[in-house]
């Protein structure tokens, strides 16, 4: 708690407060342009911290990540069109309060519960993740490899938005491109083709821009470029809630959150599933679920406070454990590592004060984003009006520059193009970004902590066996695979039933 306290202490200082309220303004303003994402947002701004002190940096990558998951209701609001993909469920009720000319109440309303949301989390995120560290600092390399590999299994074969094979694809493509440059234990050269460059590996700052930002420009030149129009009008003659939606919107608030801190914990879900989740039992829990979809409070602030309250749940795992639960986290993995620290149990032990300086940052960026969020109201609406034309090619150069000021070197632009392209071609071919990128991040500490597991045993498995977390956690794979293959299986057995019968 002292640290907590000292970390606090500096956050509230003038220069913290203003980097913390730039990320705030950066990502809302990204969350509210449908196609910037918070992740785009967060990649962008990567090299503006690379001369930053870690704490700093990481006060402006979390402002950004918080306004950037508030942001996106504000165009799902306006004008029907979800800066997230959270933001759909938001945009349920907050456009037709728009078209009542209540655009104002209901812009209040998100954020305030995604700021209550993210205040909530904030107590999980303080208590939890601490205790797992201590538990996990006794933890040694086959642990530490059951751990990482289970995080990839659990994206692989939980996630069901794309069928098993691509994602699994897309994971092994990862864990091929992490074996390029100099091998870890014996330093001699894989895949490197005779370049010097590819010995220093691929670094992670090309590989994110090139995976989340080229697919976007080039998606958005595919479907031709256009200025999008404001349809609803702002008025500002109802801002506040009553009483009674008040009330309303802290009930619904505190249950989204906790929906939200669970389904962050868990890795491979994602906002858009804590927003669905909180809108359905909100509403069964409403005494007029029929209202729900009319353009009610109620209907923003559930699926709001859900989308924030799994980012504080999601940075649990993150940074605990070094297993990032959705893109967002899996690029502030890569910027702890751009920092030179790595996500575990030793962040806590060997560097407290970023990691408590982290919580200081998320806290009062917690609080900051309902303030400057209903502040701002008229600049994101005008920011909501910048042409494509010119937003997506000022991206772009922002992209080059990234990239080449990493290590001065063109060949990183190239290395983001080529992962910007591998990307696009995935996304045609609904090929999942997420295992890909988290394979890469991973996976140097899965081949790391397996050779040097296999190494003290004297190249014996037997060693994953004999210890209990090790073979708890390889149990736990094992389920999870079996349970993805027999629920294939069972989809699979009523098709051929229903074509039987048809």
């Amino acid at each position: 708690m002292e640290q907590l306290i000292t970390a606090l202490h500096q956050t509230i200082q003038i220069q913290s407060l203003l980097v913390i309220s730039l990320g705030l303004v950066i990502g809302i303003i990204a969350g509210a342009i449908p196609g910037i994402t918070a992740t785009m947002a967060i990649v962008l701004s990567l090299p503006l911290t690379f001369h930053m002190e870690a704490t700093s940096a990481f006060s402006l990558l979390l402002g950004i990540f918080i306004g950037a998951m508030g942001g996106g209701a504000v165009s799902a609001i306006l004008i029907n069109i979800p800066g997230n993909p959270a933001a759909i469920i938001t945009g349920l009720d907050g456009n037709p309060m728009a078209k009542r000319g209540e655009a104002g109440k209901a812009i209040f309303a998100a954020f305030f519960c995604s700021a209550l949301g993210s205040v909530i989390s904030f107590i999980p995120l303080f208590t939890i993740a601490p205790l797992l560290a201590q538990v996990a600092l006794g933890f040694h390399s086959p642990e530490l490899f059951s751990i990482v590999l289970l995080g990839l299994v659990i994206i692989c074969f939980l996630s069901t938005d794309v069928p098993l094979t691509k994602n699994i694809v897309a994971c092994c493509l990862g864990l091929v491109v992490m074996t390029v440059g100099l091998d870890r234990i014996e330093a001699t050269p894989r895949f490197t083709f005779g370049t010097l460059q590819l010995q220093y590996g691929v670094d992670i700052l090309p590989v994110m821009v090139g995976l989340f930002a080229i697919p976007q420009i080039l998606a958005e030149i595919r479907h031709a470029l256009s200025k999008i129009s404001l349809e609803a009008s702002l008025s500002t003659s109802k801002w506040l809630p009553s009483v009674r939606e008040f009330l309303q919107l802290i009930k619904v608030g505190v249950i989204g959150s906790l929906i939200g801190v669970g389904v962050g914990i868990t890795p491979g879900t994602g906002s858009a599933v804590a927003a669905v989740f909180s809108y359905q039992v909100n509403k069964k829990l409403s005494r007029h679920p029929e209202k729900f979809g009319t353009g009610i409070v109620e209907g923003i602030g559930a699926p709001e406070a859900a989308n924030n309250g799994m980012a504080g749940g999601a940075l649990i795992p993150m940074l605990t454990l070094g297993i990032p639960g959705d893109p967002v986290t899996a690029v502030m993995l890569g910027a702890l590592t751009i920092q030179g620290l790595n996500a575990g149990p030793l962040l806590f032990k060997d560097h407290a004060a970023v990691v408590y300086g982290m919580f200081g940052s998320y806290l009062v960026a917690s609080v900051l984003l309902f303030f400057i969020g209903v502040m701002g109201i008229k600049l994101y609406v005008k920011a909501l009006a910048i042409p494509k034309q010119i937003l997506f090619p000022l991206i772009l150069i922002f992209c080059v520059i990234g990239s080449f000021s990493l290590r001065n070197s063109f060949f990183d632009v190239w290395i983001m193009f080529f992962f910007g392209l591998l990307g696009y071609v995935m996304r045609l071919h609904d090929y999942p970004i997420l295992p890909l990128l988290i394979a890469i991040v991973l996976g140097p500490a899965l081949e790391t902590h397996l050779r040097m597991a296999l190494l003290t045993s004297g190249g014996s498995p037997v060693i994953f066996i004999e210890r209990k977390v090790t073979l708890a956690m390889l149990i736990v794979s094992l389920l999870i695979i079996a349970y993805r293959l027999l629920a294939i299986a069972v989809i699979a057995r009523d098709k051929r039933r229903l074509q039987k019968a048809a």
